[in-house]
């Protein structure tokens, strides 16, 4: 292993984007950390990529998103093992149509998408600030444009509706990354990615989702394509993906977010009622 090799974690590696983002990662000299759900996961995911990759620089760490005890212990671990820290990519994430929650008792598209990611990203933060140009990349969504925040009722104890539920979350990454970037400061960049309509599991609770990962859909490799636009990108609080066919797939561009996404009191509303769930602190630049 080289001392100055740049370090990537990416959730959610097992994936079909999240496999397809580590090829790229390893394919640009990174040492790659595969975050899996499960032991089980993470062993099958390095000994394919070992046979394809036979020099790559791979490592793990058990992180499920849906228990912040996981994301806490494998905070732990990586503190422990880890000298630095170049890129960190939030990519995991769920679309489910019924109400399921996570360990801590939270809905889990929220739990999943926003919370586990920032717990692990506020876990992390001495590896991120105390690496030279650090990178937080997290993927949001179109559907942004669809959620509202409803402070009052994050752990849908009131009322749930899946969609509504997973747009909520997708707004939430963007108003994380946005706080994000005023912590990290000069220290390094906090970025979103849309990765537009990829053919994956994810959007296997969708009506017509066969017809659509196979007619419109991107396939992963070409999904990846936006998530690399970022990482090439000096560009604080950028958001990027395709535009065209109502963003769904096309060529990676710079992407404005709703109005709503740019909001610095509802990020820091968010970014605070995060901390308390979380029990984790980043102090406001």
């Amino acid at each position: 292993m080289m001392a100055d090799q740049p370090v990537a974690l990416v959730t959610g590696a097992n994936g079909a984007l999240g496999r397809a983002i580590v090829e790229a990662l390893l394919n640009m000299d990174y040492r790659v950390i595969l975050g899996c759900r499960t032991q089980a996961t993470a062993n099958e995911l390095s000994d394919a990529l070992r046979q394809q990759y036979p020099s790559a620089q791979l490592d793990h760490a058990v992180l499920d998103l849906a228990n912040l005890g996981s994301v806490a212990a494998g905070v732990e671990l990586l503190k422990a093992r880890e000298h630095r820290l170049d890129l960190l990519i939030n990519n995991a994430a769920v679309l489910l149509p019924s109400l399921t929650r996570t360990v801590d008792g939270l809905e889990s598209q929220f739990g999943i998408n926003h919370l586990g990611h920032f717990a692990l990203t506020v876990g992390l933060k001495d590896l991120l600030l105390s690496t030279t140009n650090s990178r937080v990349i997290t993927l949001s969504s179109a559907a942004h444009r669809l959620g509202r925040m409803d402070f009052d009722d994050l752990d849908a104890a009131r009322s749930f509706a899946g969609m509504r539920a997973y747009a909520q979350s997708k707004l939430a990454n963007l108003l994380f990354t946005l706080s994000l970037q005023r912590r990290l400061g000069s220290h390094g960049l906090a970025q979103a990615v849309h990765p537009g309509y990829v053919a994956s599991r994810l959007t296997r609770h969708i009506p017509l989702a066969a017809l659509g990962n196979r007619f419109i859909a991107q396939t992963p490799q070409q999904a990846v394509q936006h998530v690399l636009m970022a990482l090439d990108a000096n560009d604080p609080g950028g958001y990027f993906g395709p535009r065209a066919w109502f963003g769904l797939r096309g060529t990676t561009t710079r992407l404005t977010p709703a109005s709503h996404a740019l909001d610095a009191t509802s990020a820091e509303r968010l970014w605070r009622q995060s901390e308390e769930l979380t029990g984790l602190r980043w102090p406001a630049a």
